[in-house]
């Protein structure tokens, strides 16, 4: 791939985004299926099987990885869509901040009706802050990426905020208890279920500061990513690229080795070699993708995930859909009553039937229908 025009699109970030939704999913389904404050207890009822196995799996493998990789692409996406609009001459300030309210408003709605663990709405806030950066040279942009990274990791491990953030956690779950909030989203009203899932929104995203930075800093480097066009000729820098990557998995099996064995106490080292460890893994699996693409014994079988990425905004509302129906009484009221091995086996047999209705979709259709929504809306 040597060049590329404005407005053709690159199938490597169709394929990036689309197994993004994957691990998110993955790691949503928990959430989707219990509710955020009384997980853990939920999670305690299978210590003994395969479902604990698969809990400190989704931690090494997992956990703000996946959401770091489709932040990451979703940065990357804003600088080419400003890249495009400089050749058209439109503005693109008015039009991006129209796709933020257009953005914030599906989420308003995923959040209401389906899933309290939304990031749409966390992503047009973000994408608020990451306005201020779209005239900064690439030196500020990368060292702003790298202090908040590491910057809320010390907080984290400052005892202080632990505490406050500890209290703030227990004053929510005061409100609820484990049989409480179960009847609400088992039998509850839709009034109900909507105060149930505010409330859990409100304690997700407050503690959630570890995530949400992720997500920022990925969302940061994507943009300098796109908005110095190093997107469109990587494979030019594949050999350098062969040697980041050796040196990330090395780093990346070292310490899933050290976890696996040892009994981690969560101190201010082992904190920070954590955060270095989510993105190093983060590289790892995009180059990795990039791997799986590259070679053509792999390539036709993963592209037709790449139309799971292209339509990613319909995928991921429909995950939230779907699982609503299964779990609430909406549908089969499943709440708290799934082990995590089965919610493992609904993700595959949804993202499976998502692989299967993208790619028919898009033989008669060039986007998907809420991308379609968003950008008419945002014109």
């Amino acid at each position: 791939m040597t060049s590329l025009k404005n407005n053709q699109r690159l199938p490597e970030i169709d394929l990036i985004r689309g197994f993004a939704l994957l691990g998110i999913f993955l790691m949503n389904i928990d959430f989707m299926s219990t509710d955020s404050i009384l997980v853990e207890n939920w999670s305690h009822n299978f210590t003994n099987s395969f479902d604990f196995i698969s809990g400190k799996l989704k931690f090494l493998f997992l956990q703000q990885r996946f959401i770091g990789i489709f932040s990451f692409i979703f940065g990357l996406s804003i600088a080419i869509q400003q890249q495009n609009f400089k050749t058209t001459g439109n503005n693109f300030t008015s039009y991006y901040f129209k796709r933020i309210l257009v953005l914030s408003l599906i989420g308003i709605v995923q959040i209401l009706f389906f899933y309290m663990g939304d990031i749409l709405l966390i992503y047009s806030l973000l994408s608020l802050f990451l306005f201020f950066f779209f005239k900064l040279p690439n030196k500020i942009i990368l060292a702003s990426a790298i202090l908040l990274f590491f910057i809320p990791a010390v907080f984290e491990s400052i005892e202080p905020y632990q505490t406050f953030i500890n209290g703030f956690a227990e004053n929510i779950k005061n409100h609820y208890t484990q049989s409480s909030i179960t009847t609400t989203f088992q039998s509850g009203t839709l009034l109900q279920i909507m105060q149930g899932r505010l409330t859990e929104y409100f304690y997700y995203d407050f503690t959630g500061l570890m995530w949400n930075r992720t997500a920022f800093v990925l969302m940061l480097l994507g943009y300098l990513i796109g908005k110095n066009n190093w997107h469109i000729n990587y494979l030019q820098y594949w050999r350098k690229l062969k040697i980041v990557f050796v040196i990330c998995f090395l780093y990346y099996a070292t310490l899933i080795s050290y976890f696996f064995v040892a009994k981690v106490q969560f101190g201010f080292c082992i904190n920070m070699a954590y955060n270095i460890h989510i993105l190093v893994s983060i590289i790892t699996y995009i180059f990795l993708i990039l791997l799986l693409y590259k070679h053509s014994v792999t390539k036709k079988i993963i592209t037709l995930i790449s139309n799971v990425g292209k339509t990613s905004l319909s995928n991921y509302l429909l995950q939230g859909i779907i699982c609503a129906f299964i779990f609430t009484n909406y549908g089969f009221s499943l709440f708290a009553k799934t082990t995590p091995t089965q919610n493992m086996f609904i993700v595959i047999s949804i993202y499976t039937f998502q692989i299967i209705i993208s790619n028919l979709y898009l033989r008669k259709f060039k986007t998907g229908p809420l991308e379609f929504l968003w950008r008419k809306l945002a014109r």
